[in-house]
């Protein structure tokens, strides 16, 4: 069974992906908002593919999963939808400059009422993207590829 979806809300229905999620677009801490860089936004226009799937403790599988980016309401946000929504995050810098001198990943954060989620992206397009739900059931990772929006 595959599920998805920042917009998801586990409080009010199953993971989005099946056709019952509501959204919700809640700012991050203020903490994180101090934390964030000016401009970055303008560059994001990009779809996110996954192809692999890891719910939990299940072992992983195969999965279609896509994320849509676009520029955000300011500089500093990002839009984040999938095919149940649309939720806002915000870019986060790294804290220092990458493990060995690699390439520091962009970090974009975001939230819904009962989800955490968390989006890496490395600058040769490799992406992470994890959805926590915040009831403490469940941790969705995924893993794949983002690539420039066409």
């Amino acid at each position: 069974m595959t599920r998805h979806g920042p917009s998801a809300d586990r409080a009010s229905a199953p993971v989005a992906g099946h056709g019952q999620a509501r959204h919700g677009a809640l700012p991050l801490a203020a903490a994180l908002a101090a934390l964030l860089l000016p401009g970055a936004s303008a560059a994001f226009d990009q779809t996110c593919r996954f192809d692999v799937e890891c719910y939990g403790t299940e072992p992983c599988a195969e999965t279609d999963f896509a994320l849509r980016l676009r520029p955000g309401p300011d500089a500093r946000s990002v839009r984040i939808a999938d095919p149940a929504g649309e939720i806002v995050g915000q870019i986060a810098p790294s804290p220092d400059a990458g493990y060995a001198g690699a390439p520091e990943p962009t970090v974009i954060g975001a939230q819904t009422p009962a989800t955490r989620q968390v989006l890496m992206l490395l600058p040769d397009g490799v992406a992470s993207y994890t959805l926590h739900m915040t009831d403490g059931s469940a941790v969705i990772r995924y893993s794949g590829r983002c690539e420039d929006h066409e």
